[in-house]
């Protein structure tokens, strides 16, 4: 009859170790899995994935319209069809969000004067839609009490106070200029920030009108 081998001590010092580790493993993994389903069905949790996928949609929006007015007519059909799709999609969002109850994620800000605003966005980084100032604008006087030049490196935005430093990044080039908020705008739904000409063309060619986009809040 055969002799069977019994493990040394150091083969069985080794498989307790994998065996170990393989549980180690095993309960690291339960536990992320079990954060990550708590976060998910949160309504903090919801809100935030919803606000990622209705920022997603509008950048591919955006970047549709921008190929569509150079297409070839060939091309335009199908473009159109892709818009369309994406719309509706959007609209699905509002509805899912809306019989959800689920309010826009907010980040508090505080300006230097000690007023308060609110922005919908994961900290510090927003993504949407840039557009830039008509020369019609240029030396009127902004809703911050300047004077508007499109040679500056300013913007608009809605919500944010006047003088927050902001960082936006073309999404089509991967350029960045840092812009000063001196006026309120853009007033067309969708878009996020108005650029000076002079920030704008920093980023991006002047004939696409809007770009998809990304704005970072710079430390004051």
């Amino acid at each position: 009859m055969p002799m069977i081998a019994k493990p040394s001590a150091l083969e069985k010092a080794a498989k307790a170790g994998r065996l170990f580790r393989m549980a180690c493993h095993r309960t690291i993994s339960i536990f992320l899995i079990v954060l990550l389903t708590i976060f998910c069905f949160t309504p903090r949790g919801l809100a935030v994935s919803l606000e990622e996928e209705k920022n997603q949609l509008l950048t591919t929006k955006t970047s549709l319209e921008a190929t569509l007015k150079g297409a070839e007519p060939n091309r335009k059909q199908q473009l159109r069809k892709e818009i369309a799709e994406v719309t509706k999609a959007l609209k699905e969002l509002r509805t899912k969000k809306k019989k959800r109850g689920l309010r826009p994620v907010k980040l508090s800000i505080q300006s230097g004067e000690g007023v308060k605003t609110n922005l919908a966005a994961e900290p510090n980084i927003v993504t949407g839609v840039a557009s830039y100032y008509a020369e019609k604008f240029n030396g009127r006087k902004t809703a911050s009490g300047a004077i508007f030049s499109n040679d500056l490196l300013t913007a608009a935005h809605m919500t944010l106070p006047f003088g927050t430093r902001v960082r936006v990044t073309s999404l089509n080039t991967g350029k960045s200029v840092d812009v000063t908020i001196n006026d309120r705008g853009p007033y067309t739904p969708g878009r996020m920030i108005d650029l000076s000409k002079a920030a704008f063309s920093t980023i991006d060619s002047m004939s696409h009108g809007i770009i998809p986009a990304t704005m970072e809040l710079l430390e004051p």
